[in-house]
């Protein structure tokens, strides 16, 4: 499974997922993360929420059968 922001994994992912021979790659898309770089406070949720989005896509990545 590949955690990654959509423009990359929709190149390098895919790219890199041919060259492996990987059948069927799981990816799973960040959330839109740019006003991240900016200062977030102490008591913000912000990453809270960003992992809550992001764990149900990892969650099935790990668990979905390939058959």
């Amino acid at each position: 499974m590949v955690i990654g922001l959509p423009r990359l994994l929709a190149t390098v992912g895919t790219a890199t997922a041919q060259a492996q021979h990987l059948p069927a790659p799981r990816f799973v898309e960040l959330p839109d993360l740019h006003h991240a770089l900016d200062y977030i406070p102490d008591e913000s949720d912000f990453w809270t929420e960003a992992v809550a989005d992001l764990l149900p896509g990892v969650v099935d990545g790990l668990t979905r059968s390939t058959a």
